[in-house]
């Protein structure tokens, strides 16, 4: 079954620089739309894939007057295997991820893009109903960490 989905959210970055000072701290917005796809195998094996688009916009947390303005798109290509024991989900994945943006100010403007476009790691997800469930993932490569998700699905 495909679903077909859509979101926003608010999110507080940190842009690393070539030193420790020209690292910078923005606030940011963004829209997604995305596409998931399930291939079940069985009871509890499936197969997914997923494609999304998000555009990302904000400002630089300072209060400077000359503060700077990011944007960029984002497009992810996701391929993953989910194994579901009872209310508990393990999820190894794959994912590209293609970042084209810039930050603007009144000195002008730089592009960025990822070093590292592809990333990997696990997902478990703990679900407390059918619709509802706690997802911990830790991921290396691109965007590295631990992440913590709590999340309903209407």
């Amino acid at each position: 079954m495909a679903k077909a989905c859509t979101g926003t959210k608010f999110e507080s970055w940190r842009v690393a620089g070539k030193g420790e000072t020209d690292s910078k701290d923005f606030s940011t917005a963004n829209f997604e739309v995305y596409l998931r796809q399930q291939f079940p195998l069985g009871e509890s094996v499936l197969l997914q894939g997923l494609l999304s688009y998000g555009y990302f916009g904000g400002y630089e947390n300072n209060s400077s007057d000359d503060r700077a303005d990011i944007a960029w798109s984002q497009v992810d290509l996701e391929l993953s295997a989910g194994f579901r024991f009872s209310n508990l989900r393990l999820t190894p994945y794959a994912r590209y991820t293609n970042v084209d943006g810039d930050i603007r100010n009144d000195q002008g403007s730089l592009s960025f893009e990822l070093k590292d476009p592809y990333s990997y790691g696990f997902r478990f997800d703990i679900f407390l109903e059918e619709t509802s469930f706690i997802t911990i993932r830790l991921q290396d490569g691109s965007q590295s960490g631990g992440y913590l998700n709590f999340v309903r699905q209407y």
